[in-house]
């Protein structure tokens, strides 16, 4: 037996699916929430449009993924960033209170950890403004 997860996702691409304020999505042919036993409702009729939107939500939270798997990614890139960057502040601070010298090495340290800081809160946003999309497309799917 399928649960309730399962028949929605297959009847929200149904064109014989409406939406009942009481009971939430159900077949007109019965008026009633999905029970099928096979693997496929037999009277499956596909809306294009609604597997197409479902489509593009799975490619981007997939693609969402893909994107958190990189050096600079989201917190990663963040945190990593920081501490390259406070890494190169002290060399500097270091080389000037101990050996009365300027580094300059640390200046490529502390702006590589900005550019990491800056692609890791580039991602973080791009991934929630996903994740947000990503759920109100789902409350959409349920309201239609």
């Amino acid at each position: 037996m399928k649960t309730r997860q399962e028949y929605l996702a297959i009847c929200q691409t149904c064109l014989k699916s409406k939406f009942d304020k009481k009971k939430g999505i159900v077949c007109t042919l019965t008026d009633e929430h999905a029970a099928f036993h096979t693997n496929d409702c037999p009277d499956y009729d596909p809306e294009k449009k609604a597997i197409r939107r479902q489509e593009a939500t799975k490619r981007r939270v997939e693609e969402a993924k893909e994107d958190e798997k990189g050096l600079f990614s989201g917190k990663a890139g963040i945190v990593g960033g920081t501490v390259i960057a406070i890494l190169g502040l002290a060399w500097i601070i270091l080389g000037l209170v101990l050996m009365n010298r300027f580094f300059f090495y640390p200046i490529i340290l502390i702006i590589g950890g900005i550019i990491s800081i800056n692609k890791g809160v580039e991602k973080k946003t791009a991934k929630n403004r996903i994740d947000r999309s990503t759920v109100i497309d789902d409350e959409l799917d349920e309201i239609v």
